[in-house]
């Protein structure tokens, strides 16, 4: 059907850029079927797939993307870290709010962490780095 609607409007999709992504509860049809690109060719399975920025995982979560921004972030503090000399809280919160923030709020309506152990992973990123801004090192949480 898509591929009909290519051919009419003179278009190309490059077909290794295609993933085909599982979900359902019949495993034995799940793993029997396959795709096809327009060139006859089988469209690998992937155990999560990423739009736009977001991970969705095969299971239907975003466990995989979560811990992607997590790490994303750490890297981001680390790098703030190791950059910076100044411990300030005014020159730290803005590199926070400009650098590291962003990365953790990045479509943050569609993938929203609900489980405990998710969103203690993404404030473990604000705990740490706030425990290095000068005045902060004993703030409860």
């Amino acid at each position: 059907m898509i591929f009909k609607w290519t051919i009419e409007n003179n278009i190309l999709f490059n077909d290794s850029k295609f993933q085909l992504l599982r979900n359902g509860s019949n495993q034995e049809n799940l793993r029997s079927t396959s795709f096809l690109t327009n060139d006859k060719q089988v469209i690998p399975t992937s155990t999560h797939v990423k739009c736009l920025g977001v991970h969705l995982s095969e299971d239907g979560t975003f466990k995989y993307h979560i811990k992607e921004t997590v790490n994303k972030a750490r890297r981001m503090a680390g790098w703030v870290l190791r950059t910076f000399y100044s411990r300030e809280e005014d020159c730290m919160l803005t590199l926070w709010r400009a650098l590291i923030q962003p990365k953790l709020d990045y479509c943050c309506q569609l993938w929203s962490a609900h489980k405990a152990v998710d969103i203690q992973a993404l404030e473990s990123v604000q705990r740490a780095y706030t425990r290095q801004i000068r005045g902060l090192e004993d703030v409860p949480y």
